[in-house]
């Protein structure tokens, strides 16, 4: 008991060490204060991403990368094959200009 009072004493005799256990003490009500909001923001996103995540899995409206990435493969081909035909139809436009002049 003696002890906490000689503590108690010097931190009120002492104005440096009371600034300094001040800054301490809202430095660390400042990280708790951090703490909770993160996790109170974290809790507020899992409930909101809940019912979409349910919603998800129920119907089965999940596109995987495989698919995304066939679909891309086929588009390729597609624009592929269509600039072929384009540049066949261009060398038979500039035959029939040739031929005509």
């Amino acid at each position: 008991m003696g002890d906490c009072t000689s503590v108690t004493s010097l931190v009120l005799t002492h104005p440096l060490w009371t600034v300094g256990i001040i800054c301490l003490m809202l430095f660390l009500a400042w990280g708790l204060i951090r703490a909770i909001a993160y996790l109170s923001e974290q809790m507020w996103i899992f409930i909101l991403q809940l019912p979409i995540k349910l919603f998800t899995r129920k119907s089965g409206f999940t596109v995987t990368y495989s698919d995304r990435k066939k679909q891309l493969i086929n588009n390729l081909n597609r624009l592929e094959a269509l600039r072929q035909e384009q540049d066949k139809l261009l060398q038979e436009v500039k035959a029939i200009l040739a031929s005509e002049l």
